[in-house]
């Protein structure tokens, strides 16, 4: 199986003020940089916007250990395939770190595997919860738990008035979790779920649901939904279909070809955000400059992508077996175009939301949710919010 390998070329640009090593880096040493992003072949919509947000960061990189590398390998037809190539870049000692794309049982499968060989492991689209709570120091549960998506989309619900809302998911732990939470964060105040449908069901089970949301006259319809094999997307736009007009709040990401024709016809469903981006002047400078690079409007996974680089540049030592300590003893100083998202990701509190009501102490990180719509087949920020 060919690896695809693209080497980013030391680029200066005005942006080096924003990534500017802080010090982290404490090593004379040489030893360069090679950052391996895997994905599925399917997915290749997801691998080309980290893959992009990542070469971006590389290619501004001028510190003592460049030039950064990113190894990109998405050739995975299947699951086994894929363990391959996870078994590849473990044992690959001139692999810094892998930032992991595949599903959560491919990147549950890999923690140990990763914490054996103290290789830095990055799971940008997600996690299961309880493996992220006791994994080791190697892992890095680099997004919004389920929980937090969850709670997140609950207070929005609560926000805009959305009292009854129905709720359609394919039955994974993950999703759950954020169900649950969504009622968690909005039940004491008038919101919750009234009407819940898991899979397997049958095109019965389906049309008796839309049935009854209408029946309870639901004001919007939350659609929780990670199955490896089928779309949220696809089924937000059946429910569309049937229930027109209906508010729809997702949490899917859109990563192949397939879900963003699909998500062309999708526009207005609301997505919490995994990454959520903090709108500073930072930010703001950096989505300027991506658009005059790329003439595109950048996502929320380029931006990810581009600070999980700088967040490895800032702390690499020259030996890849001390990146994570080194990462986790900065973890409150780390710097990116997400702002504050980096340090409360790395964090205690990154797992689980507050109960209800409840207020984290002052030397807390507070979750700083963001939310998104799909406009144009693409997740951005809400009107009134980019």
């Amino acid at each position: 199986m060919k690896i695809i390998k693209r080497i980013a070329l030391t680029l200066a640009t005005a942006f080096a003020l924003l990534v500017a090593l802080t010090g982290c880096s404490g090593s004379t040493g040489k030893d360069s940089i090679r950052i391996a992003l895997v994905g599925m072949q399917e997915s290749s919509v997801l691998v080309e916007k980290y893959e992009t947000g990542m070469l971006m960061a590389a290619e501004e990189y001028n510190g003592a250990f460049g030039p950064i590398e990113i190894v990109v390998d998405n050739t995975a037809e299947s699951d086994e395939q894929a363990r391959a190539v996870l078994g590849r870049m473990t044992d690959d000692s001139s692999i810094t770190a892998v930032v992991c794309l595949y599903s959560y049982d491919l990147t549950a499968e890999s923690i140990w595997d990763m914490e054996n060989a103290q290789k830095a492991f990055f799971a940008p689209q997600g996690y299961y919860t309880e493996l992220a709570v006791n994994s080791g120091e190697t892992f890095f549960p680099f997004s919004l738990s389920a929980p937090h998506l969850g709670y997140s989309m609950g207070r929005y619900a609560v926000e805009h008035g959305l009292k009854k809302v129905g709720c359609f998911h394919s039955g994974t732990q993950p999703e759950i979790d954020q169900a649950t939470f969504f009622d968690s964060a909005a039940i004491y105040d008038g919101t919750r779920i009234v009407s819940s449908l898991s899979e397997p069901c049958t095109t019965r089970d389906i049309s008796a649901t839309y049935a009854t949301w209408q029946a309870l006259d639901v004001d919007a319809v939350f659609v929780p939904y990670y199955n490896y094999y089928y779309s949220g997307a696809d089924i937000v736009r059946d429910i569309q279909k049937e229930l027109p007009g209906l508010p729809i709040l997702g949490s899917f990401s859109i990563d192949s070809d397939w879900t963003r024709e699909i998500a062309l016809e999708l526009d207005g469903v609301v997505i919490p955000a995994k990454y959520p981006i903090q709108k500073t002047s930072e930010s703001e400078q950096w989505k300027s400059l991506f658009e005059q690079k790329y003439n595109d409007t950048p996502e929320n996974e380029h931006v990810q992508g581009y600070d999980i680089v700088n967040i490895i540049a800032q702390c690499h030592t020259g030996d890849a077996t001390e990146l994570s300590s080194s990462i986790r003893s900065k973890a409150t100083t780390l710097t990116g175009v997400a702002g504050n998202t980096i340090r409360f990701l790395l964090s205690d509190n990154a797992i689980y939301p507050p109960e209800y009501g409840e207020e984290l102490e002052n030397d807390q990180m507070q979750p700083a949710y963001e939310y998104l719509t799909i406009r144009e087949g693409k997740l951005l920020p809400l009107p009134g919010e980019d």
